[in-house]
C-alpha cells in the first residue's frame, strides 16, 4: 500500500534527529524504563504517568538488541548497555544513540500500523474503500501525528 509507503518515509525522516543529544526531557526516561525492564526483568515499570505497554515491548525489543550486540561483541551482559544520561534543563546525551533509535523505530512501527488500521476502520465503517484510503492518507500526512520524534504516548497528545 502506497499510503503506508508515504507514512513510513514521513516517520523514519528525522528519526536520528539531536543524537546523541536528546532534546525532549521524557524520551531518556521512557528509554531507561525500558531498559530497567530488560536488564532486570522487573515487569514494574516503577512509573504510571502513562500505561506500561509502550515499555514493555520496547523491552522486547532489547531482546534482539542484546542478541546483535552480544554477537558483535559490543556487550558482554545486559548491564553493559548503557543508560541515558539528563544533563541539565530537559536536555541529556547517551553514550549509544542506537537504544534510542530502537524506541523511535518501535514508534515508527506503530505508525505505519495505525495508518493500516484506519484504512481498514474507514472502509468497514462506510463499505467503500476511497473513504479508507482518504483516511489513511490524512492519518499517514497528518503533522501532529506524522513529524514528531517522540514516543506514541506523547506524540498522540500533539
Amino acid at each position: 500500500m502506497v499510503i503506508v509507503l508515504v507514512a513510513f518515509l514521513l516517520r523514519i525522516w528525522g528519526i536520528n534527529f539531536g543524537l546523541p543529544y536528546v532534546y525532549h526531557p521524557d524520551e531518556p526516561r521512557y528509554v531507561a524504563i525500558a531498559q530497567n525492564i530488560f536488564k532486570t526483568g522487573d515487569l514494574n515499570p516503577h512509573f504510571f504517568n502513562y500505561p506500561s505497554l509502550f515499555f514493555y515491548l520496547n523491552a522486547l525489543a532489547y531482546i534482539p538488541y542484546y542478541f546483535v550486540g552480544n554477537l558483535t561483541g559490543a556487550f558482554q551482559s545486559p548491564d553493559d548497555i548503557p543508560a541515558p544520561m539528563m544533563l541539565a534543563m530537559g536536555t541529556g546525551q547517551t553514550p549509544m544513540p542506537s537504544t534510542f533509535l530502537l524506541e523511535r523505530f518501535l514508534t515508527v512501527a506503530f505508525g505505519c500500523a495505525v495508518v493500516a488500521l484506519v484504512f481498514l476502520i474507514g472502509r468497514r465503517l462506510t463499505n467503500n474503500s476511497m473513504a479508507g484510503l482518504l483516511a489513511a492518507l490524512m492519518t499517514a500526512t497528518s503533522p501532529s501525528f506524522s513529524f514528531s520524534p517522540l514516543p506514541p504516548i506523547q506524540s498522540e497528545r500533539l
